[in-house]
């Protein structure tokens, strides 16, 4: 049993019973293994259940593209989980468990609201594409956290801050499944092309290091510089 010291546990315990009231705990973990780092069992459970029903709807609403037309109840509860999505992510932001909707599921959702009726069901554009499901990956990631692959599945793990330097801010997070602890350093992103391209450089000098004395490093994100 979690205790309750802060509004935002408060906040999200009060969702999850809300959740279990209305929809029952048969799914509620289903996806749970893709969020085994969240550093709260209520939001655990929370996205777990999110995943779920979006999954459910999203395969239903796959059913009935080549008809046109998106069920009236399918479409009352795939609102209903848009609007509790918005939310619980407006609630907590600003928090230690701000997090943060995959992009492809974010933008199939702003899709899927601007179609769908609360009355009588809805139609299903034209030009809608067949929805790409995750069942292999988390869908919601706490802002400071980093997703990691292990035995084929994706999880993801909280950052703690450890400290900032002249380009970049240190995180770490401790590893279930290697039981280590590691390092995420992030670049600054307002870094000249010039600076970006020093840090790096410096990852790259310290990948060729073999010594009990520098930090081992292992991957270098692109994207997330």
């Amino acid at each position: 049993m979690e205790l309750l010291t802060d509004h935002s546990l408060i906040y999200l315990s009060n969702k999850l019973d809300e959740y279990i009231q209305k929809f029952g705990n048969e799914h509620i973990k289903r996806y749970i293994g893709f969020y085994e780092g969240i550093p709260t069992n209520y939001l655990k459970d929370i996205f777990s259940m999110f995943h779920y029903h979006f999954n459910h709807l999203f395969k239903h609403m796959n059913s009935r593209i080549s008809s046109g037309y998106y069920t009236a109840d399918e479409s009352r509860s795939l609102i209903y989980w848009c609007e509790q999505l918005k939310t619980v992510e407006s609630n907590l932001k600003g928090t230690k468990y701000e997090f943060e909707t995959d992009a492809y599921y974010a933008y199939i959702i702003e899709q899927c609201e601007q179609f769908l009726e609360y009355y009588r069901g809805s139609k299903i554009p034209d030009d809608f594409s067949r929805i790409n499901i995750a069942e292999n990956a988390p869908i919601f990631i706490i802002k400071d956290s980093i997703s990691i692959t292990t035995k084929n599945q994706k999880v993801s793990f909280s950052l703690k801050s450890v400290g900032t330097g002249s380009y970049a801010t240190v995180h770490k997070y401790k590893d279930d499944f290697y039981n280590r602890t590691f390092a995420v350093k992030k670049a600054d992103k307002n870094l000249t092309e010039e600076e970006y391209q020093r840090f790096k450089i410096e990852f790259e000098v310290m990948k060729k290091l073999k010594s009990p004395y520098v930090i081992e490093v292992y991957n270098f994100d692109e994207y997330k510089y």
